[in-house]
């Protein structure tokens, strides 16, 4: 659903004010899922999930402003499809991603909440400290 939501790009102005929420975003998924996979190679509990919901919810702190600047008024019908869409797909991205932190805490023999998640600000070499 991403690519599809991504195939044709949105209008340069929007493109201008999202360009840096999206890249955050697909920089934590990316990350989050290469801290999954030494998870379960190394049997270790699930990465923290917490940068991805800061980058989400700063995309959609980016979304509202843009949307109560008036930037989606007038759009064509397929540019406001994939406006909201992308954002959906981020959305159930999230989603998913919280499925597999499960998952991955399974796999390690620990369960989601009992893994210590460092939150934000807090360094990975405090954790359970």
């Amino acid at each position: 659903m991403i690519g599809r939501a991504s195939v044709v790009p949105l209008p340069s102005e929007l493109q201008a004010r999202l360009s840096a929420p999206v890249t955050r975003v697909s920089d934590a998924i990316a990350g989050y899922l290469r801290g999954c996979a030494a998870a379960i190679r190394n049997g270790s509990g699930p990465p923290p999930i917490w940068p991805i919901h800061v980058a989400v919810k700063a995309y959609a702190e980016e979304v509202a402003a843009v949307r109560s600047d008036g930037l989606t008024r007038g759009l064509p019908g397929d540019a406001a499809e994939r406006f909201f869409a992308l954002g959906f797909s981020l959305e159930q991205m999230r989603q998913n991603l919280i499925d597999l932190e499960r998952v991955v805490a399974e796999w390690a023999g620990a369960s989601p909440g009992k893994v210590h998640r460092p939150e934000p600000g807090e360094s990975s070499d405090t954790a359970g400290a």
